[in-house]
């Protein structure tokens, strides 16, 4: 054969595959088009790389089309493949999540082929066949070679056999599609043998691409010509046998005509052939209830449990039709269908409703069907829990008298928004409040969504609703927690500003009063702004408490003491239209208090309950152990994690005008008061709060209106020992010499600060930065006896700058001043025994600092808790 003859043959074939290609591609009705379009396209792809391959001269030309016959000559079994399982709808031989798999072999192969100059493993070798540069190469076959041929024959063996398998369980029309069916699986596998076999009359030309293309034709003729796979005769004949009801024809004498096997398997009988022409009422006469229906002469139907002693027997429903034809009698068609399962799903659907209704009843919740069209809704659940009403009244309850049992503040929100959900068939989310039987409302939150029951409209909205008042109170909680906190925080930031002004304002004042205590009324007027700075410090200390950011001084006391002590003062605030009762439980335990703090918080609780008392009432102050009850633990704004343990109690009780439940949630926010301007700044209550709360302990209030109030709070006991604190003043002679380095990034107040510590004698070296104070510190020739810093500075923290003078001199000492509370300096290093001193401050509390740095022995100190 000549080169020219091969490749003008692989050529032809190459076109007829794209002809049948364009054909195919309008058989989407074919199952499996997708995959033989594919399989057309790589025959016709190995032609015409066959084709280039004899035609062209150059070696490299030839191996190039070689390879890219390959692409064709490599997925064309497994597009075949898939092809025959898809069109046989033999799925079971390889699944579909397996298929992948079959592109293993084929793509390792191609790029083997693209790559074999580097390896060799497909062609150890190329070259010209007979030397003769036109017609087919010499390929000597490398290692992977045979595995991409047993692959091929592997996928065409497979495809076979899924032909074979067809074809047994097909109709016999379908004979002679199978045969070419088959003939087209062969037809390329016999044309690759003989290539293989390097038969002297092939001349080394490769006759697979032409076995293929003679499949493509096979085909496309098996699917156009004989219609594979119809299966209306199919159908025809099978239907009956098919069906999983059962079918029975009696004729007029009650003979049985046709029955199927499902018939046959509900009935107990043995086959449809040992039936048929035999007597219903014969073979029936082990079910007489079934024989008596058959004789019926009406249609009808009737459910029957199957014969004999079962421990569940099937049950059977059985439809009656008459059959009626001129000239002949009536005959019956029995139509038989088991029910059993049916039956069973029904009474699990029914028992499942009934457990569904109980779990809804048991979680707190109200399930109902609301019907958009009519308004009207079906309700299960907890409805009697929740509302107040039985189930039977709250059925009686449509769209609108639901309407009606909204608070009328929410009930606009609502509506509309029901209305909104219906209009546009989506979500319905709501959260209200709803009036219960007894006229007390609950917060719902209710949830809905639209269904479609088969045949009807999306017009029904199922939806729960769940009495979320515990979380809503807790959440109001929460709510009223955090504005506290940042109300603290806000109050401390306040508080550190204000303290460096005061700072400079106080001592500027003393500064001057000295200056001039010859001048009389000048020396009142700088008494006047002292007095006022100092009204203006203790403004600053009750914001501070308020925020829990008061450094505490703490001792061993009893709250039984602190109310003794508050009694004395009280007499001569309250007035002698109240009437004053203590009532303190003997023998106290101690408890780890400042002891001024909770005299102030006493003070400031009793003088609010005065204020509550205009026209004169009762005051009762009482102190004893107690655990927290659960109604104060209820009413806590911030609650202890457990209510175990016993706390020190204070009670300060009054009769006077109450609160209401909306100005209790607001009482202890800061600045917050009911009384006129110029009456009170509303830093009482919140400084009491602050104080307790800086304790460790928890404030419940107990009011309503006209009933007077119950202020409570707990502080838990203590049995650790503090060492008292000593007030000792000593001269400050022996300190005169010391040099000391001050800090502070102030202007104003560093002058202060220079001014006060000159005229204690003492050196002084003043920087405004760290950075400053290093370099003057280095320039110092002298010793350096006490840094006296600003904690907070740009650049450089007091902390940082104590440590780097600390490399450079160890003996020097450390203080620091600062007008942050202690507790929100400890993220810059600041430990609660380092010493420091709060802005603002006079001379002679810097005159107990220096006394502590420079001799700590006799100046001790309460730690603070």
């Amino acid at each position: 054969m000549s080169p020219t003859l091969y490749a003008l043959i692989l050529t032809v074939a190459a076109i007829t595959m794209i002809v049948l290609l364009l054909v195919t591609s309008r058989w989407r009705f074919t199952q499996g088009y997708v995959y033989l379009s594919f399989m057309l396209a790589a025959i016709s792809l190995w032609c015409i790389g066959g084709a280039m391959e004899v035609l062209l001269e150059p070696l490299d030309a030839k191996k190039l089309f070689s390879a890219l016959s390959y692409v064709g000559s490599q997925t064309v079994t497994v597009f075949f493949l898939l092809f025959v399982l898809q069109y046989t709808g033999d799925t079971s031989m390889i699944p579909e999540r397996h298929r992948r798999i079959l592109w293993l072999i084929p793509s390792i192969t191609l790029l083997l082929v693209f790559t074999n100059d580097w390896h060799h493993l497909v062609w150890s070798s190329v070259s010209l066949h007979n030397n003769d540069p036109r017609g087919p190469a010499h390929y000597a076959r490398g290692p992977w070679f045979s595995v991409m041929v047993i692959y091929g024959y592997l996928m065409m063996m497979i495809a076979l056999y899924t032909l074979v398998r067809a074809y047994r369980r097909q109709h016999r029309m379908h004979a002679r599609q199978m045969q070419l069916l088959m003939l087209s699986a062969i037809a390329p596998w016999t044309g690759h043998v003989l290539y293989m076999l390097r038969l002297p009359l092939l001349h080394g030309y490769d006759a697979s691409p032409l076995g293929f293309a003679l499949t493509g034709p096979l085909l496309v003729f098996a699917i156009f010509r004989y219609g594979f796979m119809d299966m209306a005769p199919v159908a025809r004949d099978a239907l009956i046998e098919t069906m999983r009801d059962g079918i029975a024809v009696l004729d007029q004498y009650l003979r049985v005509a046709d029955i199927n096997q499902a018939a046959c398997h509900m009935l107990k009988l043995a086959s449809p052939q040992a039936a048929v022409g035999h007597s219903f009422a014969e073979l029936m006469a082990h079910w007489p209830e079934l024989e008596a229906f058959s004789r019926r002469s009406i249609p009808g139907s009737i459910t029957l449990e199957t014969p004999g002693h079962h421990r569940s027997p099937s049950l059977i429903e059985v439809d009656l039709s008459l059959l009626n034809r001129p000239g002949t009698g009536t005959g019956r068609l029995l139509t038989l269908r088991d029910i059993t399962r049916r039956r069973q799903i029904e009474e699990a659907l029914v028992a499942s409703e009934a457990r569904y209704r109980v779990a809804a009843e048991k979680t707190g919740q109200i399930i109902y069907e609301y019907e958009v069209p009519t308004g009207r809704i079906i309700w299960t659940g907890a409805i009697q829990e929740i509302t107040g009403y039985t189930s039977t009244e709250f059925n009686t309850m449509d769209i609108h008298r639901w309407e009606e049992h909204v608070h009328p503040e929410d009930v606009a929100l609502v509506m509309d928004r029901l209305a909104r959900s219906i209009q546009q068939h989506q979500d319905f989310t709501a959260e209200y409040r709803f009036r219960r039987k007894d006229g007390t409302y609950v917060h719902i939150e209710e949830r809905a969504g639209f269904i479609t029951p088969p045949g009807h409209a999306n017009n029904r909205l199922v939806g729960i609703m769940s009495d979320v008042t515990q979380s809503y109170s807790l959440k109001e909680q929460l709510h009223q927690s955090q504005k506290m906190e940042a109300i603290g925080r806000l109050a401390g930031g306040i508080a550190h500003d204000f303290n460096n002004l005061l700072m400079v304002i106080m001592n500027s004042a003393d500064f001057l009063r000295e200056s001039i205590k010859d001048l009389p009324d000048a020396c009142e007027d700088i008494r006047e702004i002292l007095h006022a700075s100092r009204r203006a410090s203790e403004l600053t200390r009750q914001l501070l408490l308020f925020s829990r950011k008061q450094p505490l001084k703490r001792t061993l006391g009893c709250v039984g003491e602190c109310i003794a002590n508050v009694e004395k003062m009280l007499h001569r605030i309250v007035g002698e239209d109240i009437l004053i009762e203590i009532d303190i439980e003997p023998e106290l335990p101690p408890v780890l208090i400042d002891t001024g703090l909770i005299e102030l918080a006493i003070m400031n609780l009793a003088v609010n309950a005065r204020d509550a008392m205009p026209g004169g009432g009762t005051l009762i102050l009482r102190g004893t152990s107690s655990a927290i009850s659960e109604a104060d633990y209820a009413s806590m704004i911030e609650k202890p994690p457990h209510r175990t343990g016993l706390y020190a109690r204070v009670d300060i009780i009054d009769s006077g005008t109450g609160m209401s439940p909306e100005l209790l949630k607001r009482i202890f926010e800061p600045f917050f008061t009911t009384k006129g301007i110029g009456k009170g700044t509303g830093l009482g209550l919140s400084t009491a709060f602050g104080i307790v709360r800086q304790h460790a302990g928890y404030v419940a209030v107990a009011s309503r209106p006209d009933r007077g109030s119950r202020f409570t709070f707990y502080i838990p006991f203590s049995t650790h020992a503090v060492p008292l604190a000593t007030a000792k003043e000593q001269v400050y002679a022996h300190y005169q010499g010391k040099v000391i380095l001050l800090v502070e990034d102030d202007p104003s107040v560093r002058r202060i600060l220079l001014s006060m510590l000159r005229n204690l004698d003492l050196m002084v070296l003043e920087a405004e930065h760290g950075h400053d104070a290093l370099a003057k510190a280095k320039a110092h020739p002298g010793s350096l006896d006490l840094l006296l810093t600003d904690v907070i500075m740009p650049g450089m923290d007091g902390y940082r700058l104590a440590g780097h003078l600390r490399e450079m001199r160890p003996e020097i000492k450390v203080a620091y001043v600062s007008g942050y509370p202690r507790d929100q300096l400890n993220s810059s290093g600041i430990s609660d025994d380092t010493p420091l001193l709060s802005k603002p401050f006079t001379r002679d509390e810097l005159i107990r600092l220096l006394h502590q740095v420079f001799d700590p022995e006799s100046a001790r100190t309460v730690n603070p808790a």
